[in-house]
């Protein structure tokens, strides 16, 4: 027995899908703005969301220091598989004239140029495949907002040997700064990342 009457009446009530069959008239005005699929996506204003996600999505200027810290442990962690002995040097410079943050990871990872092109400078891509590691969303470097307009990045990567600079003005744009000891730049010694 299944104790299922095979005599029960249903109701299944009929919906018209009769649309799916017509096709609607193109309205060829928005051609201009119209993928080849015939989406209408939308644009990204980059200084608004910039800010807005820069400025924003951190509580505090302590929770944008946290990321810039937590990105430069998991840069040791990496280095440390590459045969780097890394540590993280924090220094605070409170002269009035300066007000100086520093967060340097001395004998660390650095940053490729092709990482910087195709993680640092966009925001929502993350640069860490490991699913044990925190920061996965792309979005912890532009906390360096809540601390400060600019930030000074000098790096010097492990991996292939390239040295560089950029200004990172405002969590919107950068600017390549040449490594010059006049200038205060190129103070690294050892693979890392110094951002000051």
């Amino acid at each position: 027995m299944t104790g299922i009457n095979d005599s029960v009446e249903t109701y299944e009530p009929k919906v018209n899908m009769g649309y799916e069959n017509s096709i609607p008239k193109v309205d060829t005005s928005f051609d201009d703005i119209t993928d080849e699929n015939g989406n209408i996506n939308i644009i990204i204003n980059s200084d608004v969301i910039g800010q807005t996600l820069a400025k924003r999505i951190y509580t505090s200027w302590a929770s944008g220091l946290r990321e810039l810290y937590n990105n430069e442990a998991r840069a040791c962690r990496d280095s440390k598989k590459l045969g780097g002995n890394p540590s993280i040097v924090i220094t605070i410079n409170p002269s009035d004239s300066s007000r100086e943050l520093t967060i340097q990871g001395v004998d660390s990872l650095g940053i490729t140029k092709a990482m910087f092109a195709k993680v640092l400078r966009v925001i929502g891509t993350s640069g860490n495949n490991d699913s044990n590691e925190i920061g996965q969303f792309g979005m912890g470097f532009i906390s360096y907002a809540l601390l400060t307009d600019a930030v000074l990045l000098e790096t010097w990567s492990r991996e292939n040997d390239e040295h560089y600079s950029m200004l990172c003005d405002s969590g919107l744009k950068f600017k390549p700064i040449p490594l010059e000891k006049s200038n205060d730049i190129s103070t690294m010694s050892d693979y890392g990342t110094k951002l000051t």
